[in-house]
């Protein structure tokens, strides 16, 4: 009980009663390599059709207060895309949520890919134009001391903001079997302000580098091996994720991941024609020892033939 009053007043005293917070890094997802739009926007519209994802996520499962209620941090986000030839590129929404118990931040974005066609390959390039919403909750705050002179320093109202955020990256792809990615997203380093004079609040600029190779054995052409990494970096963290999955058929795959300081991951998931489900279980690493992490991710793809033309007929006696 005692440790986990220790966290949690560490994460108050850091996301909240700094006068002026540098933005941490945005929430990690496990199978990154199921949602790359959601850390790249030259990743929308990969998929041939209208592609329709999201994904939810429960961190450090078993992360209760004092009062033995659940704060463990939850996130999904939930989007949209589509690869629309007459624009010669890819549109997409993106919505997310990140809960970290009493600070919320709500993201919704607009994505947009250039596809680049080269022989057995396809170059992407992506802008994105978002608002950021910030919110601090001080109902979920329940000190010890409620004459806390911290506590009646900042305020006793919910504090929130609202911002801009941009973003550009680059996707490449070769055949079915070679990706890359190198993204930026935050550009603006926009201030969230609660008061004119006040801020509370810094986005700090995200780099994202992914990517990854899938190996179809010789004489099991069956089965695939993919290894992949994701580095990403900001002014105030860095993190690297390793994965290696092993596929079947294109249908079933299975696979482990290790994200450096922080946790060991198990993957698992399938292909229903054109609906895609995935599932991770975190086993956390680092010093909060507090419970895993649950992912499930979801896809599912309407296949359009938008290249097709209608053909029409003259007949000679009706010009």
């Amino acid at each position: 009980m005692i440790r986990k009053k220790i966290i949690l007043l560490y994460v108050i005293v850091n996301l909240v009663f700094t006068i002026s917070l540098m933005g941490q890094q945005d929430w990690r997802m496990s199978q990154y390599m199921q949602a790359p739009m959601f850390f790249n926007p030259a990743a929308t519209g990969l998929y041939k059709g209208i592609s329709a994802s999201g994904a939810f996520r429960s961190q450090w499962t078993g992360f209760k207060d004092a009062e033995n209620k659940n704060i463990a941090p939850t996130s999904f986000y939930a989007a949209v895309d589509a690869n629309i030839p007459a624009m010669k590129g890819g549109l997409g929404l993106i919505f997310s949520k990140d809960d970290i118990s009493p600070l919320v931040n709500n993201t919704v974005r607009l994505d947009y890919s250039y596809h680049l066609k080269l022989k057995k390959s396809t170059l992407y390039m992506g802008v994105m134009l978002g608002l950021n919403n910030q919110s601090i909750k001080f109902e979920k705050l329940n000190p010890d001391d409620s004459s806390d002179p911290l506590l009646n320093a900042v305020t006793k109202d919910d504090i929130t903001a609202m911002t801009f955020d941009a973003g550009l990256g680059f996707y490449y792809t070769y055949s079915d079997k070679l990706f890359i990615g190198l993204s930026a997203i935050q550009l603006l380093n926009s201030d969230y302000y609660y008061r004119s004079d006040q801020i509370i609040y810094k986005d700090a600029l995200q780099l994202y580098l992914s990517g990854g190779y899938c190996y179809t054995l010789k004489y099991r052409p069956r089965w695939q091996i993919q290894p992949s990494l994701l580095v990403s970096y900001s002014k105030t963290a860095y993190q690297l994720d390793v994965d290696f999955l092993v596929k079947y058929n294109k249908r079933v795959w299975a696979g482990v991941g290790y994200r450096i300081n922080d946790a060991i991951k198990a993957m698992i998931g399938c292909n229903i024609k054109d609906l895609s489900i995935g599932y991770s279980y975190d086993i956390t690493t680092s010093s909060i020892r507090l419970g895993g992490s649950h992912e499930i991710t979801l896809r599912y793809v309407i296949q359009l033939n938008l290249e097709k033309t209608t053909k029409s007929y003259r007949n000679i006696r009706y010009l």
